[in-house]
C-alpha cells in the first residue's frame, strides 16, 4: 500500500499517475518479499534485459537494507539495474513520488531515499524523490540541519520548519507539489504559536545560493512566525528578493493547483486573492501573482480594479482594499495585514477622513459575485483614522452582507477591534 497525504492508494492508481522513464521499465508492487525475488525475476526475464536495461521497482521497503536486500537481489538475477527506494512511498496527486524516514530495526529515523543497484557494484545512494526536481542534489548536500528549538524535515516539496513534535506523513505538507525548478520552505503548522524568527533567518542563511536563487517561503497556518513578518525576514536573510506564498499550495480536482488558507485544525479554509508576493531585503514588498476578485472587472493597474469613475479595489494579502484612485493613506497598514484563515478582508477607505461617499451598490453588487468560499468569510475592515462615519456607513449599506459579522477596526499598530455601533442606530427604514 502507499501513503498519501489523506488516504491510501492502491497499485492500479499509483500506476496511472505515475510519469513514464525512456529506457527503463516500471514495475509497482505493493509489498516486496525476499521468497518472491525469484518468482518475479522470472517473470521479467522474457524483457530484462533484452528490451529493458533497467528497472524502477515501485514497491516499499524493497532497499530496505542495500547491503541485503530484495532489489539488490533482483538487479543480480537480471544482471540489469534496479531502483528501488528503502522505505514507504508517498504519492502525490500527479503521480510524483517521495521516500518517507526510515527507522529500521528500532533505530533513530533517517532520509529515506531511492537506491540505484548494478550487478556485482555497491549499491548508491540517490534521492529521495520522483521525478527528480533540480535541486535535489543541493538540498541533500545542505542536510544535517539540526535545532533544539525546531522541527526541520524534508517534504516533497522541500523544506519545512515548525514547532516539535515531528509530524505523520499524512499531513497536508506532504501532499504539495513538488516543483522542478522550486524549492519551497514551508514556515510553521496549523494551530502553531509560530516558529521563531530566528531560526527561519538562520536556516535561510545556511542555505546554498543555488537554493536560495530559487527560493519559495510558504506560511503552514495563520502565524507562521512567533516573531516579524514571514517575508521580511526571508528576504533579510537571503539578502536579496524573495517570493512568498499567502498560503498552501493544494492540488484540485481536474488538475492543477491552487493556494488556500490552513485554519487551526489543520482544514483548507479559502483562497485568497493575492497568491504570491515579493519582499525585497529593505522591506519593501508587492504582489507577484493575483486572481482577478470576480469577472469583467476593468485592471486599471497591476492588481488594481475600477469600481467607478472615482473608486477602485486593489488585491492586498489579506483580502481586498475598495479607496479613491488618489488616495493610499495608510497604504503601509493595509497591505501588509496578513492573510487570516478565518476571514477574507474587504478593507473600506483610508485612514483620513473621506469627503466622498463610496459606492455603496457597486461595492455591494462585487462582493456578492465573490467566490463562495470568500463571500462566506467577509469581514468589513475600516482604517480607525477614516472615523465612525465610514464605519456606519459601512455596517449601515452592507448590513445583508455582513449577515452579522460586525465591522471591525483598523488601528495604527495593525491590530483590529470590533467596532461598536450601538450609538449610531440605522438610517434604514
Amino acid at each position: 500500500m502507499f501513503s498519501s497525504a489523506g488516504s491510501p492508494r492502491d497499485m492500479r492508481s499509483v500506476a496511472e499517475l505515475m510519469p513514464r522513464e525512456d529506457g527503463r521499465l516500471l514495475v509497482i508492487m505493493d509489498a516486496m518479499a525476499p521468497e518472491s525475488v525469484g518468482e518475479l525475476a522470472g517473470r521479467l526475464r522474457s524483457v530484462v534485459p533484452r528490451r529493458w536495461q533497467s528497472v524502477r521497482l515501485v514497491a516499499p521497503n524493497a532497499a530496505a537494507d542495500p547491503d541485503d536486500c530484495p532489489a539488490r537481489e533482483l538487479s543480480d538475477l537480471l544482471d540489469a539495474e534496479i531502483i528501488a527506494p528503502d522505505g514507504e512511498l508517498v504519492v502525490l496527486p500527479n503521480g510524483t513520488l517521495f521516500v518517507s524516514d526510515t527507522a529500521p530495526d528500532g533505530r533513530p529515523a533517517v532520509a529515506g531515499a531511492w537506491w540505484l543497484f548494478r550487478p556485482r557494484q555497491s549499491p548508491a545512494r540517490l534521492g529521495r524523490r520522483y521525478p527528480v526536481p533540480r535541486w535535489e542534489v543541493a538540498l541533500a548536500a545542505s542536510a544535517g540541519r539540526e535545532s533544539t528549538d525546531v522541527v526541520m524535515e524534508d517534504v516533497p516539496c522541500g523544506l519545512w520548519v515548525h514547532l516539535p513534535p515531528a509530524v505523520r506523513v499524512d499531513d497536508l505538507a506532504f501532499s504539495v507539489p513538488m516543483r522542478a525548478r522550486n524549492v519551497l520552505l514551508l514556515v510553521s503548522r496549523p494551530g502553531e504559536p509560530g516558529v521563531p524568527a530566528a531560526q527561519v533567518d538562520q536556516l535561510v542563511r545556511a542555505l546554498p545560493d543555488v537554493l536560495r536563487d530559487h527560493l519559495i517561503v510558504v506560511p503552514y497556518g495563520d502565524q507562521p512566525l512567533a516573531d516579524g513578518h514571514l517575508g521580511r525576514v526571508a528576504a533579510r536573510a537571503a539578502n536579496q528578493i524573495v517570493r512568498v506564498r499567502t498560503g498552501l499550495p493544494l492540488f484540485v480536482p481536474g488538475g492543477g493547483s491552487r493556494v488556500v488558507a490552513v485554519g487551526s485544525n489543520g482544514a483548507p479554509t479559502w483562497s485568497p486573492f493575492a497568491r504570491e508576493l515579493l519582499w525585497a531585503p529593505d522591506g519593501g514588498t508587492r504582489i507577484l501573482k493575483y486572481n482577478v476578485p470576480v469577472p469583467n472587472l476593468t485592471a486599471v493597474a497591476p492588481s488594481q480594479f475600477a469600481l467607478d469613475g472615482r473608486w477602485l479595489v486593489e488585491v492586498v494579502e489579506s483580502g481586498l482594499w475598495i479607496r479613491e484612485r488618489d488616495r493610499t493613506d495608510g497604504a503601509g497598514l493595509v497591505r501588509l495585514l496578513p492573510v487570516d484563515s478565518q476571514h477574507c478582508n474587504i478593507v473600506l477607505g483610508v485612514a483620513g477622513e473621506h469627503p466622498n461617499e463610496p459606492p455603496w451598490r457597486p461595492i455591494a453588487r462585487l462582493l456578492r459575485k465573490l467566490p463562495d468560499d470568500a463571500r462566506s468569510r467577509i469581514r468589513l475592515v475600516v482604517p480607525e483614522a477614516a472615523g465612525d462615519g465610514m464605519a456606519y456607513g459601512a455596517a449601515d449599506a452592507l448590513v445583508g452582507i455582513l449577515d452579522g459579522r460586525p465591522v471591525v477596526l483598523l488601528a495604527g499598530d495593525a491590530t483590529v477591534r470590533p467596532w461598536r455601533a450601538a450609538a449610531y442606530p440605522s438610517r434604514r427604514p
